[in-house]
């Protein structure tokens, strides 16, 4: 399979328009909660509440609006709804069975609220220390005179995001067969419900008056994923090589299947231009308001 740009333009690309998320910043992932049974893991703040807005009932709610805990429990399940805020930075949403294993999990959404300002693009940051590959286009324009107009038009401005961290909605009880093969990163199948997942994440966002919802896809499907749910590549231009590369794909999507197509993405059988394997690990956003 072959794709247009070339390994260094998309280097380029993800560089100089990303975002940074900032998942570096706290040890959210190998810190357990501090009991797997409680329904409210609180902080040393002592807040029960989700993001600092929502209480259980508000979640709870929310959750039965889409359906989303009856439909798990009609696939047998005993659903239990369990609320983290221990972490000062990420909260964290677990839908668990008691009878199964804790990491037999049903849903983990780990959820960061933050306020992302001029200084937390990459585009910025490169800029300040390195003549950026557009250099040689702007022949009368210095670094400098890029970064001053940076912070001229965009200093003053923060944007409210909420960060999808890590997510993962799986089908514990069933193992993967032939009829539902393994996709990159998957320990059991899906639940086919991650539509329902995504549009309760953004009516949070929007409840909350957030200005948008991000996040980082790990695997070609999941990207597919947020692209049906109407997230965009932070990079317009990335964009459009990744509506370009599913286009190229979907004869192969419709003839030997999504996982099949996200393993190829995943070793690197998907290849620029240059012979070099293909990325799509980007941010991504979808605009609340």
């Amino acid at each position: 399979m072959h794709v247009y740009p070339t390994k260094a333009l998309l280097t380029s690309l993800l560089h100089y328009f990303a975002l940074d998320l900032g998942q570096a910043d706290a040890d959210w992932l190998s810190k357990p909660a501090k009991t797997s049974h409680a329904e409210i893991v609180r902080n040393n703040k002592g807040t029960d509440l989700f993001m600092d807005d929502f209480a259980m009932d508000d979640l709870l709610r929310l959750y039965s609006q889409y359906n989303l805990l009856d439909k798990i429990r009609r696939k047998g399940y005993d659903a239990h709804f369990e609320i983290d805020v221990s972490d000062p930075f990420v909260h964290k949403i677990s839908i668990i069975n008691h009878s199964l294993p804790a990491s037999e999990f049903i849903l983990k959404a780990f959820l960061r609220r933050k306020i992302y300002q001029l200084a937390d693009f990459k585009s910025y940051q490169r800029l300040r220390r390195e003549s950026p590959p557009i250099q040689s286009l702007l022949h009368k324009t210095t670094s400098k005179e890029l970064v001053h107009n940076l912070e001229q038009l965009y200093g003053s401005l923060s944007f409210s995001i909420n960060t999808i961290e890590w997510l993962c909605l799986q089908d514990p009880a069933q193992s993967l067969t032939y009829q539902r093969p393994q996709l990159p990163g998957q320990k059991h199948p899906g639940l086919g419900l991650s539509h329902e997942i995504l549009t309760i994440t953004i009516q949070m966002s929007l409840k909350q008056g957030r200005d948008a919802v991000c996040a980082l896809p790990d695997h070609f499907h999941n990207a597919i994923l947020f692209r049906k749910k109407g997230f965009l590549y932070l990079n317009p231009a990335y964009q459009a090589i990744f509506d370009s590369l599913c286009d190229n794909l979907q004869s192969e999507i419709d003839c030997h299947g999504l996982s099949y197509v996200s393993w190829a993405v995943k070793y690197g059988y998907v290849k620029c231009r240059d012979g070099s394997s293909f990325s799509i690990v980007a941010s991504i956003a979808y605009k609340v308001n």
